[in-house]
This record gives C-alpha cells, sequence and structure tokens, in this order.
C-alpha cells in the first residue's frame, strides 16, 4: 500500500505545474474577458506537456527532464503574467523599452500568482516522474491539428490584438524581430541622395493667414516650457469630452484659459519615440553602424554613437538662434532616456538624480509633485530665452500615486491622472504670478497616448491594443484668449513646426514630415500613425486601423510615407 501511495502521489505531482499553469490562464483570460485566448494556451500547454510525458522514458535524467519541462513551461507563463499585466503577449516595443521597465514599480499583487507558479513548478518537477509512454495517436494527431490551425492563422493574421496568438511561438517571433530587425533599412549613398532631395527642406512652416491676428499676440524670443505627460489621453479630462468632472479640474481651468488644439492624436509610442518624433517631427529611421536589436537598446555608448548629431530638431534649430536648450527627466542618471534626449540637441539633460540631490531625498524616479516643486527654480537658472522640455513619470503604466488619491482610491489610472493634476494645478498658480514666467509659453501636452492596459480599459472605453488616442495640446502665454482649433485628425508631427511658428523662426534647414496646428492643409503624413508594424489613419478625423490583406490603398499610401523617410534618415 505504501508503495503504491507514493507512486500515485508521484503521478499526481507529475502533472500539477501543467495544472497549475492551465488555471491560471483560465482565471486570468476569463478576468479579462476574453476566453478565446484560453484556447491556444491550453493547446500550447497540452502539446508542451505531451511532449515532456513522452520524453520522459528517454531523458532518465531527472534533471534533464525538469529542465525540458521548464524550457516550455515558463515562456508560456511569461506571456501569461505579460497578458495579465497589459492585456497582450509580449510585443517588440515591450522589448525595445527594457531599459525604462527598470523604473516601473509594479504591485506585487500582480506578479504574485506568476512567482509562485514558477516555485510550484520548479519544487514538483523535481520530484521523480514515472517513466513516458505511448500516447493514443488520435490524440497526438488531435493537439498537431489543432496547433498546425493556429499556427496557420498566427502566420495570416494582420490584426493588432490576434486572440490565438500562439504563447510560444509568439514569443520566439517577437524576440527575432526585436533583435534582428528593430532599426528598419540600411543606408546607402544612393538612397541618402535621392531622398536628401525628398524630404529636405528650406523652411518650417508655411505662414498662416487664417491665425495671423492669433499668432501676432504670442511673446517675441518667448520661452517655451513643454510639459510632456506621460501616456496621457485627452479623454481622461472633461474638458476634452471626459466623463468625470472632478478627475482632472485644474487642467480643465486650463483649458478653459489656454488655446486649444483638439482631435489631435499621438503619431508614435512610446517614450522615446514619441518625444524624439515631437522633437524631430519625424519616425524613428535606420543607423549608419548597422547594429540592432536589444544590445543596442541596452548600449549607451551605442545609443550615444547613433544619434549624437546627427538630427534636424526643434533644440538644434533654437540654439542656433540665441535659445537655452534643456529638458527635465525623472529618471537616474544611468537611463537610456536620459542619452536619446542629449542626442536630440538640447544643451543639457537635468535628470532625476539631479533632482533628488538638490532636493535632499532618494526618491528616483522622481515623483510628480517633487518634480513640479522643483520646476521654478530650474527656469529661474536657465539663460532667457530658453526651451525647456519636462517629461513626468507618475502616470506611467501601473504607477499608482504616493499623493493625491480619487475618490476611494480603488483605481491606480485614475489617482495617477488626479495626482498629476493636483501638482499642475499648484504649478499653475506659481505660474501666472512669478515675474519670471511674463515671457514664457507654457505648452501641455504628451509624449504618447495611454496604453490600452486592462488596467486602463476598465475605467476608459477603448480598444484593446489601439496604442493611439487623441492627446492634449494646449498652449498658455500673457495675454492669451481661450480658443480651440480642431486638428481633424492631425497628428503630433505638427509639433516641431508649430513650435517654430509660435517663435517666428520659418528659415532653417529640416526635413519635419508634419505642418504646423495653424496650417490650413498638410499631406498624408500628418495623419498617419505610425507603432511598431501597425499603421492607423485619422484623416477622417477617427482611428482606422490599416490592414495589408484587405488591399487598403490608404495602408500602402501610409506605409510608404514611413518607409521613405525611415530608409533616408538614419535617426
Amino acid at each position: 500500500m505504501p508503495v503504491i501511495l507514493r507512486k500515485a502521489t508521484f503521478n499526481v505531482w507529475q502533472f500539477a505545474p501543467w495544472l497549475f499553469c492551465m488555471l491560471y490562464c483560465a482565471i486570468t483570460v476569463l478576468r479579462a474577458s476574453q476566453p478565446l485566448v484560453f484556447v491556444p494556451f491550453a493547446v500550447s500547454i497540452i502539446l508542451a506537456f505531451s511532449l515532456t510525458f513522452f520524453l520522459a522514458g528517454k531523458l532518465r535524467s531527472r534533471t534533464a527532464h525538469a529542465f525540458l519541462a521548464l524550457l516550455l513551461l515558463l515562456p508560456i507563463l511569461l506571456q501569461m503574467q505579460s497578458f495579465h499585466l497589459s492585456g497582450e503577449l509580449i510585443t517588440v516595443m515591450a522589448l525595445a523599452n527594457i531599459d525604462s521597465a527598470k523604473a516601473v514599480s509594479i504591485n506585487w499583487k500582480q506578479v504574485a500568482p506568476f512567482v509562485v507558479l514558477v516555485v510550484l513548478s520548479i519544487a514538483t518537477l523535481a520530484l521523480p516522474v514515472k517513466h513516458g509512454g505511448r500516447l493514443p495517436k488520435s490524440m497526438i494527431l488531435g493537439i498537431l491539428g489543432v496547433y498546425g490551425i493556429l499556427l496557420v492563422q498566427n502566420l495570416r493574421n494582420d490584426q493588432i490584438i490576434n486572440q490565438l496568438d500562439l504563447p510560444i511561438f509568439s514569443l520566439v517571433t517577437t524576440v527575432a524581430d526585436a533583435e534582428f530587425t528593430e532599426g528598419g533599412v540600411y543606408l546607402n549613398a544612393e538612397d541618402r541622395a535621392v531622398l536628401e532631395k525628398e524630404f529636405r527642406k528650406e523652411v518650417t512652416y508655411d505662414p498662416s493667414q487664417k491665425h495671423a491676428s492669433l499668432l501676432s499676440t504670442f511673446p517675441s524670443r518667448p520661452n517655451f516650457l513643454v510639459l510632456f505627460t506621460e501616456g496621457m489621453s485627452a479623454r481622461m479630462m472633461s474638458a476634452y469630452g471626459g466623463s468625470r468632472p472632478t478627475l482632472m479640474p485644474n487642467m480643465d481651468r486650463f483649458y478653459q484659459e489656454a488655446l486649444v488644439f483638439d482631435n489631435y492624436y499621438n503619431h508614435t509610442a512610446a517614450t522615446f519615440r514619441g518625444l524624439r518624433g515631437q522633437l524631430t517631427s519625424s519616425f524613428i529611421g535606420a543607423r549608419e553602424d548597422g547594429e540592432t536589436g536589444l544590445a543596442f537598446v541596452e548600449n549607451g555608448e551605442l545609443v550615444d554613437h547613433t544619434y549624437r548629431e546627427n538630427v534636424i530638431s526643434v533644440p538644434q534649430i533654437l540654439k542656433s538662434r540665441g535659445y537655452d536648450t534643456a529638458f527635465l527627466t525623472p529618471h537616474s542618471e544611468e537611463m537610456n532616456l536620459n542619452t536619446f534626449i542629449k542626442d536630440i540637441g538640447f544643451d543639457q539633460v537635468i535628470t532625476g538624480t539631479d533632482v533628488a540631490k538638490l532636493q535632499g531625498h532618494d526618491q528616483v524616479p522622481v515623483g510628480d509633485k517633487n518634480l513640479y516643486q522643483f520646476l521654478p527654480d530650474l527656469t529661474g537658472k536657465l539663460k532667457e530665452p530658453y526651451f525647456l522640455g519636462v517629461y513626468n513619470f507618475g502616470t506611467h503604466l501601473f504607477q499608482d500615486s504616493p499623493d493625491e488619491k480619487f475618490g476611494d482610491g480603488g483605481s491606480v489610472v485614475l489617482n495617477r491622472f488626479h495626482n498629476v493634476d493636483t501638482q499642475f494645478g499648484l504649478f499653475l498658480k506659481k505660474f501666472k504670478t512669478d515675474p519670471q514666467f511674463r515671457n514664457t509659453v507654457l505648452i501641455l501636452t504628451a509624449d504618447h497616448a495611454a496604453y490600452p492596459a486592462p488596467e486602463f480599459t476598465q475605467v476608459e472605453n477603448v480598444k484593446p491594443g489601439y496604442f493611439i488616442d487623441r492627446i492634449p495640446m494646449m498652449v498658455y502665454w500673457n495675454g492669451v484668449k481661450h480658443q480651440r482649433i480642431d486638428m481633424a485628425g492631425r497628428n503630433s508631427l505638427s509639433f516641431a513646426p508649430t513650435i517654430m511658428e509660435m517663435a517666428k523662426i520659418r528659415d532653417a534647414k529640416n526635413y519635419f514630415l508634419g505642418c504646423s496646428m495653424f496650417a490650413e492643409g498638410c499631406d498624408i503624413s500628418s495623419y498617419v500613425t505610425n507603432i511598431n508594424a501597425f499603421y492607423f489613419m485619422t484623416n477622417t478625423g477617427q482611428i482606422r486601423y490599416l490592414t495589408e490583406n484587405k488591399a487598403d490603398p490608404d495602408y500602402t499610401t501610409a506605409r510608404n510615407s514611413v518607409e521613405r523617410f525611415v530608409k533616408y534618415s538614419g535617426f
């Protein structure tokens, strides 16, 4: 009897990690109201288990068997954890932002199931196993048949979110894409010559006749203070049509006092592409040195070598006209985002490490409260006229507010936006009364739209996978009168030429793809959003996803407009 019990126990534990994984997947997809996602995960788990069961007799070593099982099980668990947190499997963008991910704090409750499952799997797989036997032929054929059907579907799929993505296959292809295609097409002399002629411009904007009187009210050689709010969609503000009038009251009041650009979309994501893309009015390009992949993203020297003095940007043009240019980030000094920003052409980058030292604390990334409190001290030290860009971190995905809470504090999303609104409101009072800001144009916008992770889609009705939305663009200066200008779907490629028109700097070499927000008409680039391999069009004032398989002519137009520039740009 004891022998039988021991054998039974070992047989049960042999199945345990796979059953745990299956249960975790089922609970996760049901909570996300996407039950179809369970199908590819279940098929993958069954196939992986069948393989280890079949090979158990051949791998007489318990260690070899456990290693094989973990090799197949861990990718599935990683993908399910990604789905649990972000609403999708691991993406190229997620891998490309590994450096920034180090600064993200995630609630332990979000990762506890994953950690427990990994520990249980390691513990149970280390136990003795029954030698493999023969699986029924019908079972083998059935599993392989279903997996084959899903594999074909994966290969032919062109949707942003594919609920039938096979977790292991998706992870392998994503890592391959990140490692080998990051950076686009390489340059050659002929392409550079042709596309130099195609994209080079000698003026930054065409003067607006319609808004000439409005533009005449801007200060002469003004300072620019630009607040790039992390991951903020305009829908969070009730002034932009949001449903919560008490969530962001300070920014709502600011809307009523400022020059507002509405129906204005992000042209790319995530943060680096958003910031660099707006400040250069471009999409990310190829690299002369041929370096690709994750090693590039994590190597500060490669980043510096690639981007240094290889752009024509807002800070570069302003610097040539006597402006002091600076950028404030909340991150520690070793983060590559700081290198990316400096190599766009700023005179200096002030990091979260600098702020923490000056404020006498060790909180890095610097919270929104400390960041906004630091602004008057920083601007007081800049030489006028200046351009200061500011990027905050408190509204980043997964972050909760350490200060202000909204309502009962149950939503981390609402908490963080309510908090940044409070800190902005306190700063705005200072801005309006402090003489140092008398000749300053204050701009409130975003690096990109909010990421549609489950925590966001639970509070806002947005489509999963659509990392595109309207973003705020509000401009305030001494003497401004509230006015709303409809962008009708134009995107953040317009940011750079708009700054040039506000500064009245027209004659300057550039490669801007967008046109000024004051312009009456723009070409197709100003309505194209490109995120990884996905293309969107907003020329109707609505978000339209473009698919290659449907032979949509706009897809070809959008892709060509991006890829031809990418092939040339070198940045």
